[in-house]
């Protein structure tokens, strides 16, 4: 699923500033036969388990353990142990609402700060670092509000920006759709959403030469935030200057130009 680091020995990764971490052999004899653990980025058979001082947790393949733990596992480990075990059912129906509480609010702060590693990391084209960080706001995401919240679809446009940066182009489009079907569902879902989601796809179309594809969805993206931050925005110049660039692709110099021309206009 992600591009691989080069493999570390379990020695290097102890001697790497000590022992925070670990990635080792998965002993399967320690689980029951129907209960092998999955893997936390692809839901496959674990192999491996990550261990840290606070919690263990499975991937696939040493490769995925360590981008999980370089992407987002080592600056939220000491915060998970809490959200991810079964809050006991012990004390009054107020403390255990309290405690439900607190749990959803340190979630959703969590999903904030996932959100923002995984742009850091988007915005440095360090895509295969993004992808655990988004993979995990989904997942809280998903704990708290469901499969079909709005709130889904900002970890998905994410998903899909590091897949498109990696290539992988059809699980780029996977994440989109599931992106789309959310914001078709959701009639009070915003414009700006929509406006992201669409330049997104227009995206990811030009990067495999769909350019007609692609140009529908810049013109929608410009629709969407021109009825957001107006024709004349900043914001909407972005669309413009896709949708020149598609043009231009296409060899269509005369329309490219004119959108370009638009471009300056605005800036």
């Amino acid at each position: 699923l992600l591009k691989p680091f080069r493999k570390k020995n379990e020695k290097e990764m102890l001697d790497n500033n000590s022992i925070d971490y670990k990635i080792q052999r998965l002993n399967l004899l320690a689980f029951p036969r129907n209960s092998i653990p999955k893997c936390e980025l692809t839901g496959e058979r674990a192999s491996v388990e990550l261990v840290t001082q606070h919690i263990t947790l499975y991937y696939a393949t040493e490769e995925l353990a360590e981008q999980a733990w370089l992407g987002i596992i080592r600056k939220i480990a000491h915060l998970l142990p809490p959200l991810t075990q079964p809050a006991p059912i012990v004390g009054t129906q107020e403390e255990r609402q309290k405690r439900v509480h607190n749990m959803t609010v340190s979630k959703r702060s969590l999903i904030d700060f996932c959100l923002l590693e995984s742009l850091n990391m988007l915005s440095v084209q360090k895509y295969q670092l993004a992808f655990p960080a988004a993979y995990q706001a989904l997942q809280f995401c998903k704990d708290i509000d469901g499969d079909k919240s709005v709130t889904l679809v900002e970890p998905y446009m994410q998903l899909s920006q590091s897949c498109l940066g990696l290539k992988q182009f059809n699980k780029a489009e996977e994440y989109l759709s599931l992106a789309r079907w959310i914001v078709l569902n959701t009639p009070t879902c915003s414009d700006k959403i929509k406006s992201r989601l669409h330049m997104l796809k227009g995206r990811v179309a030009i990067a495999q030469g769909m350019y007609d594809e692609a140009k529908k969805d810049f013109a929608e993206s410009i629709y969407f935030s021109s009825r957001c931050y107006g024709a004349e925005s900043l914001v909407a110049s972005i669309g413009y200057y896709r949708l020149g660039d598609s043009f231009l692709a296409q060899g269509n110099i005369e329309c490219s130009l004119a959108f370009f021309d638009k471009v300056v206009d605005i800036w």
